[in-house]
C-alpha cells in the first residue's frame, strides 16, 4: 500500500514536471516569435524610411521572414471556436 502511495506522487510528481517543461516551451517560443516578429518590423521600417533596396537587402529580409515562419509553424494556432 505504502508502495503504490509513493509511486502515484512519483507519477504526478514527473507528470507535472513534463506539463511544465512543455508550458515553458511553448512560452520560449512564442517570446522567440515576438522578437524575430519584432525585428522584421524594424527592419522593414528602416527600409521604408531608406527608400529603394538592394537585392542583397531583399534576399537578406525574404531569408529572416522564413525564420519567422518556420518558428511560427512550430507553435500551432489555436483551433478555430466552435459554434
Amino acid at each position: 500500500m505504502f508502495f503504490n502511495f509513493r509511486l502515484k506522487r512519483l507519477i504526478l510528481f514527473k507528470l507535472n514536471q513534463i506539463l511544465m517543461t512543455q508550458a515553458e516551451l511553448a512560452q520560449a517560443i512564442s517570446d522567440a516569435a515576438d522578437k524575430i516578429q519584432k525585428g522584421i518590423n524594424e527592419v522593414k521600417d528602416a527600409i521604408a524610411k531608406s527608400g529603394s533596396t538592394t537585392p542583397e537587402v531583399d534576399a537578406a529580409l525574404a531569408r529572416l521572414q522564413g525564420f519567422a515562419t518556420d518558428l511560427d509553424d512550430l507553435n500551432p494556432d489555436a483551433p478555430p471556436p466552435t459554434t
